[in-house]
């Protein structure tokens, strides 16, 4: 009887450890920037987006003809043209991730927005702002102690607007896990000294 309890739990673990690659950060909870038609689109999917204990490889599976991805670097890219995007002034673009290792594929199903209207852009550089945020390090290096809360609020003027839109901000670390949920100003706290700010508007 414990020959087979023991049998039965290699079963377990050998049909765990050759399992495809498993979905463990989905990529629209990364927040990915918004496309503009007739600019270069950039945006590098985290590495926790799956999880495997083996090399893994990315494709797209019948991708809009303006999207390509860089399988070393995780990087989706491309320049979508008028004629690729459905009418509407804010479309969403339905693309299929196919992520393999040596023991199977999975596939993620996510959506690009794609917007016609103008980007934000920057009045203010941060690092003009960051002087005003206490102790910092020439040029734009925010000086507190590891582990130590700290507060800032960025300029409301820091983005233009070039549409009657309301602009909401998301700040997120540097794989891309966000910090909070989108809001109309841009006051940031509690973070660690770990994270890299990135912000989104």
């Amino acid at each position: 009887m414990a020959l087979l309890a023991v049998c039965w739990i290699l079963l377990v673990v050998t049909r765990l450890s050759t399992a495809a690659p498993a979905i463990s950060f989905p990529i629209n909870s990364q927040v990915p920037p918004v496309a503009r038609v007739g600019q270069p689109f950039s945006f590098v999917f985290s590495e926790s987006t799956f999880s495997s204990g083996f090399v893994i490889t990315y494709s797209l599976a019948n991708p809009p003809g303006w999207l390509s991805i860089d399988s070393g670097t995780r990087r989706l890219f491309g320049t979508p043209g008028e004629a690729d995007i459905s009418s509407g002034d804010v479309v969403g673009v339905s693309v299929t991730l196919v992520t393999a290792d040596n023991t199977g594929a999975v596939t993620l199903d996510a959506t690009l927005v794609v917007s016609r209207r103008s980007a934000p852009g920057i009045n203010i550089a941060i690092d003009h702002q960051v002087p005003q945020f206490g102790k910092f390090s020439s040029p734009s290096s925010i000086l507190t102690p590891p582990d130590t809360p700290f507060s800032f609020s960025l300029a409301q003027e820091t983005f233009s607007n070039p549409s009657d839109q309301p602009l909401n901000y998301y700040t997120v670390t540097d794989d891309n896990t966000p910090l909070r949920h989108g809001s109309r100003s841009i006051h940031l706290r509690s973070l660690s000294l770990r994270e890299l700010l990135r912000l989104s508007p």
